[in-house]
């Protein structure tokens, strides 16, 4: 019930033109907290909470920029209204997972496997949130999935990569020099840490640029 719910709700204030005007009219923290209010099914953690709140507003891509987002159930329902100017793509294995995408392109398929749909220097910001841990486990998996990220993203893109620390994390990543190789040997650069509050003591999120200049 709360699913039908949420995909209506968003489906009706988006053809009124209710959350173009929020977009344009109010900040982007009041504009973020509306679309959480929205989806009834969305994750309540604190944890969530700062992602969405904190670091996705950080880093918005250009306006008409390509956005990838990996992985799409149902508690992120309302992402793809976080970036109403820009075009919005999600990839998921799971075919159940295209009723979630109300907004934007589907693709079933593993994120390994993007470089089949998209273009090289086609992104400019890509949300890898919640898989890493959750399906990819091996340090293969992930290094092969950040390299296909890579490859169709443009040049001083950014990566935003959040995951688990105390649980979910296979490969033990966190603020640790295995972690840094891992991205810098796929072509990203770290930006910044950001900094959470410190009772998030079990949730990371990195920041990186896509490096232009990677030779394969």
């Amino acid at each position: 019930m709360k699913k039908a719910l949420s995909k209506l709700l968003l489906y009706l204030c988006c053809w009124c033109g209710l959350l173009q005007f929020l977009y344009l009219h109010t900040c982007l923290h009041t504009y973020i907290k509306c679309l959480r209010a929205l989806n009834r099914k969305k994750i309540r953690s604190m944890e969530r909470l700062a992602l969405e709140l904190t670091v996705m507003p950080q880093f918005m891509p250009p306006k008409g920029g390509n956005v990838l987002l990996v992985g799409n159930e149902i508690f992120n329902l309302h992402y793809p209204f976080f970036y109403l100017e820009s075009n919005v793509i999600a990839i998921d294995p799971l075919p159940k997972n295209r009723k979630t995408s109300i907004r934007g392109q589907f693709i079933v398929d593993r994120v390994v496997n993007i470089p089949k749909y998209l273009e090289n220097n086609f992104i400019d910001l890509c949300q890898f949130n919640g898989v890493y841990g959750w399906g990819i486990d091996t340090e293969s998996e992930l290094r092969s999935s950040l390299i296909s990220i890579h490859s169709v993203m443009k040049g001083g893109g950014i990566l935003i990569f959040g995951h688990n620390l105390k649980t979910h994390n296979p490969l033990l990543l966190g603020n640790n020099a295995k972690t840094v190789k891992i991205f810098n040997d796929a072509g990203f650069d770290e930006i910044e840490s950001v900094t959470l509050p410190i009772y998030l003591d079990n949730f990371c999120i990195r920041a990186v640029t896509r490096r232009a200049d990677i030779k394969r």
